[in-house]
């Protein structure tokens, strides 16, 4: 997945460069969050090439993935969850445009309050964002940051603990198992 993001337009040394770079982010941002591996860098290899050619690219990708990376951790999500949660995401960025659709039923289903905290992050009320989606005038770039900051101030707080949980040090152990398996090539 890293590397079919990283590989558009650019020589195959330059998206292998960029590929292995965004691993090496995604595999210490696992570590940090105790989340596994393997899931954490497909989801921020589709948050990145949803974010390609956007406001959103590059540093505000990666404000997005530890937002949600935080929420998933403290809320102990499970990978369908994780996935659903990444996936609205990445719709959203997309699209270009937030809709009801993923606001309130796909992330909504998997962020408790997600409709609530997304007009907090825009300084709205949940009607004038109702209003705001109805009219297709709220662009991702303009909430997705935000958005995304909101995420990580109302699930930071308790992040250290959760981050060392014994599910998250059982992602951890995968995830050390996982890298020894690619380093002898299985």
């Amino acid at each position: 997945v890293l590397l079919a993001v990283s590989s558009a337009g650019r020589t195959p040394a330059a998206a292998t460069k960029e590929a292995a770079a965004a691993f090496e982010y995604a595999a210490g941002q696992a570590d940090k969050f105790g989340i596994s591996l393997v899931e954490a860098a497909k989801g921020y290899g589709k948050l990145a090439a949803a974010a390609e050619g956007t406001q959103i690219a590059g540093k505000n990708t990666k404000v997005v993935f530890e937002a949600l990376s935080t929420a998933a951790t403290v809320l102990r999500m499970d990978t369908d969850s994780t996935n659903g949660m990444f996936k609205a995401f990445t719709d959203m960025m997309s699209k270009g445009k937030v809709s009801a659709e993923e606001l309130r039923r796909q992330l909504g289903n998997h962020l408790p309050g997600a409709f609530n905290l997304a007009a907090k992050s825009m300084g709205i009320t949940t009607g004038e964002l109702d209003k705001m989606l109805k009219a297709g005038k709220l662009t991702t770039e303009e909430f997705i940051v935000k958005f995304s900051l909101a995420i990580r101030n109302k699930f930071g707080p308790a992040l250290e603990f959760a981050a060392n949980t014994v599910q998250a040090n059982m992602h951890r152990m995968e995830n050390s198992f996982f890298m020894l398996k690619a380093s002898i090539g299985e």
